[in-house]
């Protein structure tokens, strides 16, 4: 009999009074091919969408956390007793949660080993071994891929190696302690043949209700309220091509070369989720697009695929990179124009990020500029784009940037802010949405340890929601900057032109 391996999706952490977003674990999912493949049998268990229902909120943190109560979830995993049990972590805002619940679950299954993998998990590296009590998880095996298509090698070869006495070492995206001593084992490299080789994910272990999996019904995607459900979220490339000082990706090594899935696949998951009646697809690639012209030529060809099968609407909640809006005559806007057209309904965000060209290039080290901005806002306005019945788009800017350089941290400062806030206004009124936030520092670059070390024991949530970053300005600069912001969103609420997927929603009374 085949052994069990269960992989678990904790609750999600997100403001006071703003829903969560249960999104499908896609790299988990497609892990779980490795763990077929090594001959496990995988089960999946997301205790926030499943128990989508169920939230507690405390405005005192000012959080609320969706999905299922830590207690009944570990006794969940409990009653499947697995062999092995692998956690997911996205997203830093989920980290205490997790790390609770990993608790739980440890007292229950002892001696059952535990592995965490995604994205927060591979930045914090081996931080969540023998970094600060708030950061350390009760855990045996960190895997330590970023991008999809690494950590299905990395668990196919770990349970192997467990079956076999296999050395670790010999196990590539590894992290775990031997002899009191944390080891690292070199990075996966994700190719072309390595994407070509992941195969369609595994939509079959997702949960169901009522005939569909749980997320195509949850009218909550990344981008906010869907229009047509049920809808489902795909990839099509992996990386992003930009450098930019305050990335944690980059800040840690990681080769963001993109690299395109094979169009053949690419058709086959399209087709099989237009068989099983899905609607709108959501696009969740770091930068849809690409940057040169090769790459938006292949981005407007799986347009057209999408097109010809008859979906009704079509999302892109990273958006488009500003080069690609340009490349080859706006070629690529304009086929989501006709898109649009047809009757297909398009949701995409425009990453501005910022209206300082000097920020853009010497704090943030961006690919685009005031210049490529302003191309595009001239397209948008004149091009028939803005106004149409089928189209929305929003625009998301920060401020409080804090960039990093040559081994020395750099301030945003107020000109340029005002020069943010400036674009967002003017954007709005042309009829674009808006969204303004503190860009925080996230785990894995150096802008974190520098705010960890000085909130040593500070949780994750208030890093990401709560309180000024610490490392921007003074202590009342910074909450004069934080007023700022949630008046400008309050604004572009009141006006009507607010994001649908809000950092900070208008508070509840």
């Amino acid at each position: 009999m085949a052994k069990k391996f269960i992989a678990v999706v904790p609750p999600q952490v997100t403001l006071f009074g703003q829903e969560a977003r249960p999104q499908p674990p896609m790299g988990i999912t497609y892990a779980l091919n490795g763990v077929a493949r090594a001959g496990w049998e995988p089960t999946l268990i997301d205790f926030c969408a499943e128990y989508y229902y169920n939230f507690s909120e405390d405005k005192k943190k000012g959080i609320r956390i969706t999905g299922a109560n830590e207690e009944e979830a570990a006794e969940r995993v409990s009653r499947e007793d697995p062999e092995t049990i692998g956690v997911s972590v996205g997203v830093s805002t989920d980290h205490d949660v997790t790390k609770s619940l990993i608790d739980r679950i440890r007292k229950r299954l002892p001696n059952t080993p535990i592995i965490i993998g995604g994205s927060h998990a591979s930045l914090m590296n081996c931080r969540l071994l023998n970094g600060y009590p708030v950061e350390r998880m009760n855990v045996d095996y960190i895997v330590t891929g970023r991008d999809l298509g690494s950590g299905e090698s990395t668990i196919e070869r770990l349970l192997n190696a467990l079956d076999s006495g296999e050395s670790l070492e010999k196990v590539p995206g590894l992290l775990f302690r031997k002899d009191s001593e944390v080891h690292e084992t070199p990075k996966v490299l994700v190719t072309e043949q390595s994407l070509a080789n992941l195969g369609l994910i595994r939509r079959d272990l997702f949960a169901q209700r009522d005939g569909m999996d749980v997320y195509s019904k949850i009218n909550r995607s990344h981008t906010g309220p869907v229009d047509n459900i049920p809808y489902a979220v795909m990839h099509t490339s992996r990386g992003c091509g930009a450098q930019c000082t305050f990335c944690h990706v980059a800040a840690e090594g990681y080769d963001r070369t993109p690299i395109g899935i094979s169009l053949e696949n690419i058709t086959k998951e399209l087709d099989l989720l237009n068989g099983e009646g899905i609607q709108t697809m959501s696009i969740e690639d770091d930068n849809f697009g690409g940057f040169d012209s090769e790459r938006t030529r292949l981005a407007i060809k799986i347009l057209k695929e999408i097109k010809r099968r008859g979906f009704k609407g079509i999302y892109f909640p990273n958006g488009l990179t500003l080069k690609s809006y340009q490349n080859n005559d706006f070629a690529l806007p304009r086929t989501l124009r006709s898109l649009a057209d047809s009757g297909i309904k398009v949701r995409s965000s425009l990453p501005f990020e910022c209206g300082n060209d000097d920020t853009l290039k010497n704090l943030i080290g961006k690919p685009h500029n005031l210049s490529n901005i302003n191309a595009v806002i001239n397209e948008v306005c004149g091009g028939g784009y803005l106004g149409h019945p089928n189209i929305e788009l929003d625009a998301f800017f920060m401020a409080g940037i804090v960039g990093y350089k040559k081994g020395k941290f750099t301030s945003e400062t107020r000109e340029s802010i005002e020069d943010t806030f400036s674009l967002a206004r003017r954007v709005a009124e042309q009829g674009v949405l808006v969204n303004v936030w503190w860009m925080k520092p996230n785990p894995g670059c150096p802008q974190y340890s520098l705010w960890r070390s000085n909130f040593p024991d500070k949780p994750f949530y208030e890093l990401q929601f709560l309180y000024p970053s610490g490392i921007w300005g003074t202590e009342e600069e910074e909450q004069k900057l934080n007023d700022e912001i949630r008046g400008i969103n309050l604004e572009m609420v009141k006006a009507g032109v607010g994001s649908k997927r809000p950092i900070y929603p208008v508070e509840r009374d």
